[in-house]
């Protein structure tokens, strides 16, 4: 069994330029939008995708399950390419034992390298999606809770925010065909 992963990319496309490796680096990794669901290669669902995001302030995830390298290589050197922060989480417990936490990666510019923490939000790790926090909340298990927001507020700065782009993405659009 290979691991799932997924990650989350943020910050500001300069130009159409950037836009296009983006686009280019996603189409290379095949990622999906959901755990499991289609890959992702068709640039122009991809540009739908990166405008919806710039339009809505918001971030990008892909996941996929089972990822045989359990990284987005094309995306995470376009990401640091580009200047575009990323968190990548690898959930490696669906392994054969079941015993390693997998691990996340924090990128964003300025950093020298990622920063690499054991665990991820997947297996339980330090960085619990939207999701997880519901299901500790759910069962009532609010020493969790605090401990899970603690570590986000403690860690923040290092979370991505949203993607924006520095020019006209509307104009792109319509030029795309």
């Amino acid at each position: 069994m290979y691991p799932d992963a997924s990650i989350t990319i943020a910050g500001t496309v300069k130009n159409e330029q950037d836009l296009e490796s983006l686009v280019w680096a996603i189409r290379s990794d095949e990622p999906s939008l959901d755990w499991p669901g289609p890959r992702l290669e068709d640039a122009g669902e991809i540009r739908e995708i990166i405008a919806s995001a710039i339009a809505e302030g918001r971030t990008i995830e892909f996941k996929q399950s089972e990822r045989r390298s359990g990284e987005y290589k094309a995306i995470q050197d376009a990401c640091k390419e580009l200047g575009l922060s990323f968190i990548l989480r690898v959930d490696v417990s669906a392994g054969p034992d079941g015993t390693d936490p997998g691990h996340t990666l924090f990128w964003k510019p300025g950093l020298p390298q990622p920063i690499s923490m054991i665990g991820c939000a997947h297996s339980g790790g330090p960085f619990p999606d939207a999701e997880e926090l519901q299901d500790l909340i759910d069962a009532g298990r609010w020493d969790e809770v605090k401990a899970k927001v603690d570590f986000i507020a403690n860690h923040e700065e290092h979370l991505p925010r949203s993607l924006s782009a520095a020019f006209d993405l509307d104009q792109v659009a319509a030029a795309t065909p």
